[in-house]
């Protein structure tokens, strides 16, 4: 089966129009996988460094009403409140030590 120049040339054309778009289509895949990849790792970093920001804001909240309600029973030598207060923050979560 002999094709004419034509049909040889339109089998060219189309052989190498489904190459192209194979090779563009893999390369927008290959991108799209890369960018989303580095949106979620920029996006992690972010959550982190907010959350760190939440905890010590949260830390500097408590410590500031720990002090405040720690200044008068320090200042008349009252055992007993210093202790309740020292036992209360004591059972809130994430503290160790006071």
């Amino acid at each position: 089966m002999r094709f004419r120049l034509i049909h040889r040339y339109t089998l060219s054309f189309i052989l190498s129009g489904l190459a192209v778009l194979v090779v563009t289509s893999g390369t927008i895949l290959y991108l799209s996988q890369h960018f989303a990849s580095e949106m979620v790792q920029t996006a992690s970093e972010k959550m982190e460094v907010e959350l760190e920001n939440q905890m010590e804001k949260g830390g500097k909240s408590l410590l500031e009403i720990l002090a405040r309600d720690l200044e008068n029973p320090i200042l008349l030598l009252d055992m007993e409140t210093i202790e309740d207060v020292l036992s209360s923050v004591l059972e809130d979560e994430g503290i160790d030590y006071v």
